[in-house]
Formats: C-alpha cells, sequence, structure tokens
C-alpha cells in the first residue's frame, strides 16, 4: 500500500528511478492510506485503509472533500455501495453468474421506468425457456398483466376502485 504525490523531481537516475517506480507502487495500490495523499488533485480516487481490513473505503477527491464511493471488506470479499450519495446506472449492466439481492434496511427500494410510457418487464426462466413472467403497462396506469395465474395465499384476492373480493 503505498501514496504520492506524483512529482518526479529531476534527480540522479537511480532516485529517479525509485520516485518512478513508488508512483507505480502508487498507482498499483489505488493511492492506499489512512489519509488522503499529499498530492491529490479533484478527480484523485484513493482508498482509506484507516477502517482496517473490514472497511476499505474507496473515496473520490472533487477538489474540495473526499465522496465516500464504496466499502470494501477484504476479510468477506465484499464491496457494499450503501452510501446514500452513490447510485449505479444500470443501462450497461451485463449477465452475471451469480444470484442478485436488492435490499435496504430502512426506506423504499424504488424502480422507476423514467422514460414516457415505458414498462417494467419481470422475466425469468422456466425450465429452459424464457417468459416474461410478469409485465406493468406505465401506458395503462400500471396495469399489470400476468403470463399466468396470480396466487394469494391468504385465500383473498382484494382490489379497490370496482369492487372485486374473492375469499374461499
Amino acid at each position: 500500500m503505498a501514496q504520492h504525490d506524483y512529482n518526479i523531481a529531476n534527480a540522479s537516475f537511480p532516485t529517479v528511478r525509485t520516485d518512478i517506480n513508488n508512483v507505480l507502487s502508487a498507482i498499483n495500490t489505488s493511492n492506499s492510506g489512512s489519509s488522503r495523499p499529499s498530492g491529490a488533485v479533484a478527480g484523485t480516487i484513493w482508498l482509506d485503509t484507516s477502517g482496517g481490513v473490514t472497511a476499505h473505503i474507496l473515496k473520490f477527491y472533487d477538489g474540495g472533500a473526499d465522496i465516500n464511493l464504496a466499502t470494501i471488506n477484504t476479510t468477506a470479499n465484499t464491496v457494499d455501495f450503501s452510501d446514500s450519495s452513490v447510485s449505479v446506472a444500470l443501462d450497461d449492466v451485463g449477465t452475471g453468474d451469480g444470484a442478485v439481492n436488492l435490499a435496504t434496511s430502512s426506506g423504499n427500494i424504488t424502480i422507476d421506468a423514467q422514460a414516457g410510457d415505458t414498462d417494467i418487464i419481470f422475466k425469468g426462466t422456466d425450465s429452459s425457456s424464457d417468459i416474461t413472467a410478469l409485465t406493468l403497462d406505465m401506458s395503462e396506469k400500471g396495469s399489470a398483466t400476468f403470463n399466468d395465474k396470480v396466487v394469494a395465499e391468504g385465500g383473498q384476492l382484494t382490489t379497490t376502485g370496482k369492487t372485486l373480493v374473492l375469499g374461499f
């Protein structure tokens, strides 16, 4: 773990070589240290190691302050993007090979199709066939179209507006 001021001073060859190697070490370790690198400028990304191996914090220096991007736990091999100032654009997310959890410990989870009349579509694979399980049609005020049946575990299906109450 290393940091550097990114200033290579005029000096003899061995000193310059050492300085260049120190710069490369800083780059290779994401400017790791317990405080912001002394030569940080707007746009510097650095890894704050002051929290120990369970709480490395990836930070972005905007020229005035550090912005927390993520907490990295090297013991559990996890990255937590829970900082409220971080959002991730999902327009270029590819296919992964693991389970995905979308969770919050407080507040709402919002899925927002922001373009006019765009639908929210839930897809999956039934055995080996790709299916659309549910479509929420925003051009129809969120009308829900299920591919198959709707199951109400409690035995009752209720709707408001035009009354429909089924109970068994």
